[in-house]
C-alpha cells in the first residue's frame, strides 16, 4: 500500500465531539496497477469527496461520482482503487452524523447515498470548493461547512453516552447496561441508536469489539487466537472467528496474511493537521 497515501486529521475541538477525522487518501500520479483495500465495519458513517471519479467497489454499491455518504456497516467491501487517487472523507463518531445528514441513519446503513440527495445543492458547491482548493486548505473548506451545517444541531445525550461508554469498553457492556447508565429504558435507546448511529446498541458494541480485534492483530501480529478471544471479550475462539468471519469477509488467520501483503489504510494512526 505504499503507493497510497493516508493521512488522518484531528478535528479542531469544537467539532470533536462529532468527527473522529478528516482523513485523505491521495497516489502521487496514476497507480501502475489496482490496488486493493479492504474496507472493514468501524460504527462510523463516513461522508467522502472524490473529485476524481469512483473506484471500484467489489460486491457492493459503486460509489457515485463527487461526493458520497457511506452509511455504518456491518459488512467489508472490497476496493479496488485505480487511475489516480485523490479523495477525502469525513469520518464521524458514532452518533456524530445525525448533526448533518436529515433522515434516521438507519435508512442508510451499509449503503452508499450522493450526497446532493441529502443535502441538495449545497452539496455540488461544497464539491467545487474541494475540489478547487489545495493541500490543507481542503481540510478547513470542509470543516467549516461542518460548522455550518450542524448550526442548531445536537446528539441525544443518551446516544452520546451509551456510544463514549461503548468505545471506552471497546465493546465489552450489555445493552441493559447501558440503557441504565442512560436512564432511559432498552426500546427508547434502540430506537435512538436507530436514527442517530444506524446501528443498534448491540450491534455498535458487536463492531466495538471487532475493530478492538483488528488493532490488536496488528500491534501484536504473532499473539494466539485463544488470547485475543479473551481479551477482546468473545465466548471463546470460535465465538471471535464466526464474529471476524462476519465482519471482514475472511477469517482472522486470513485477514492477518492478506495485511501482511498488503496493509489496510483504514487505522492509520492519526496524525495532526
Amino acid at each position: 500500500m505504499s503507493q497510497l497515501h493516508y493521512r488522518e486529521h484531528l478535528p479542531p475541538p469544537d467539532l470533536a465531539g462529532r468527527v473522529e477525522c478528516v482523513w485523505t487518501l491521495r497516489s502521487h500520479g496514476r497507480l501502475p496497477a489496482a490496488v486493493l483495500n479492504r474496507v472493514l465495519p468501524d460504527g462510523c458513517t463516513d461522508v467522502i469527496f472524490d473529485p476524481g471519479g469512483p473506484s471500484v467497489a467489489d460486491g457492493n454499491p459503486r460509489p457515485p461520482r463527487g461526493s458520497y455518504v457511506v452509511g455504518a456497516m456491518l459488512r467489508p467491501a472490497e476496493v479496488w482503487m485505480e487511475g489516480e487517487v485523490d479523495l477525502l472523507g469525513v469520518r464521524f463518531r458514532p452518533g456524530g452524523a445525525a448533526a448533518f445528514l436529515p433522515l434516521p441513519l438507519a435508512e442508510i446503513t451499509s449503503a452508499v447515498v450522493p450526497l446532493d440527495e441529502l443535502w441538495g445543492a449545497r452539496a455540488g458547491e461544497l464539491e467545487s470548493r474541494v475540489r478547487e482548493a489545495r493541500g490543507a486548505e481542503r481540510v478547513r473548506v470542509v470543516e467549516e461547512a461542518l460548522r455550518r451545517r450542524a448550526a442548531g444541531r445536537t446528539t441525544h445525550p443518551a446516544v452520546a453516552r451509551a456510544s463514549a461508554r461503548i468505545a471506552r469498553s471497546h465493546g465489552s457492556v450489555a445493552v441493559a447496561a447501558l440503557a441504565a447508565e442512560t436512564g432511559t429504558s432498552r426500546r427508547h435507546l434502540e430506537r435512538l441508536f436507530a436514527e442517530q448511529v444506524g446501528l443498534s446498541p448491540k450491534a455498535a458494541a458487536r463492531v466495538a469489539r471487532f475493530r478492538r480485534l483488528c488493532e490488536l492483530l496488528r500491534a501484536r501480529p504473532g499473539a494466539g487466537w485463544s488470547r485475543l478471544a479473551l481479551e477482546c471479550g468473545y465466548h471463546d475462539q470460535a465465538h471471535m472467528i464466526r464474529e471476524f468471519r462476519g465482519f471482514a469477509g475472511l477469517t482472522p488467520e486470513a485477514y492477518r496474511r492478506e495485511q501482511a501483503r498488503v496493509a489496510s489504510v483504514q487505522y492509520a494512526a492519526a496524525a495532526g493537521a
